[in-house]
């Protein structure tokens, strides 16, 4: 929390680095079981995410990547895999099929669509 606040201090809420490290604790709270809290985090940092950095920027498709994951924690299956779906297609398109995010993305789409 701290690096956070010294991060949101030093370069206010809309700043890349702070996009990376909200998203990073959100995932930290859904190891710790705090799903339903690291959604909500991840569902206000999304939209920001797409302002300021672009639909297409690594650290957005990570945020969607955690909201899928957040999502199939909680039972969602469906949205999980829209989410995933929607990462891996626009990392596919703007990063490439050889990209190490985009093949992430596509095992883990696998992964959940094989359930």
């Amino acid at each position: 929390m701290a690096i956070l606040q010294a991060l949101t201090h030093a370069h206010k809420e809309e700043h890349p680095d702070t996009i990376k490290t909200k998203c990073a604790r959100a995932e930290v709270r859904a190891e710790k079981g705090e799903r339903a809290e690291a959604a909500k985090e991840l569902r206000l940092l999304l939209p920001t995410a797409e302002r300021l950095l672009g639909p297409a920027h690594p650290e957005t498709l990570a945020v969607y990547a955690s909201l899928s994951s957040c999502a199939k924690a909680e039972g969602n299956a469906k949205e999980a895999v829209a989410l995933m779906t929607h990462a891996y297609e626009v990392a596919n398109k703007k990063l490439g099929a050889d990209h190490v995010d985009t093949k992430g993305y596509a095992a883990r789409l696998k992964e959940l669509v094989g359930q």
